[in-house]
């Protein structure tokens, strides 16, 4: 099937003005393949990049007010694993890492606490 890609992730603000402010939270030579999550307590959006490599797929995290800091959250977590997928439980306080691939016979799971 086809996939969409995000170039960027781009972020509204309604200021006093009643002009909209927009701003750019990710930017680069790379893609945003998927948006996971957004979690309004924290104001962090979650999604996959292929910040590294096109072929690979890593779990970025990036704040959405100031300095939009963008954090990999599944580079070198697991050894010869490139390729991850996750979802978050409900509350936001968990997310379900898994391996993809490539070089893994199975694919592991691992439940990563992200609570500051």
């Amino acid at each position: 099937g086809a996939q969409c890609l995000l170039p960027d992730i781009s972020s509204v603000f309604q200021p006093n003005s009643s002009n909209d402010n927009i701003q750019s939270i990710t930017s680069g030579d790379w893609d945003v393949t998927k948006i996971l999550s957004y979690d309004e307590k924290r104001n962090k959006i979650y999604f996959l990049s292929t910040e590294d490599l096109p072929r690979r797929r890593q779990l970025y995290s990036a704040n959405t007010v100031d300095d939009f800091n963008r954090q990999c959250l599944s580079c070198d977590l697991v050894e010869n694993c490139t390729y991850f997928s996750a979802s978050f439980s409900h509350s936001m306080d968990y997310f379900l890492l898994k391996c993809e691939g490539p070089g893994l016979d199975s694919s592991p799971s691992t439940l990563e606490d992200k609570s500051d």
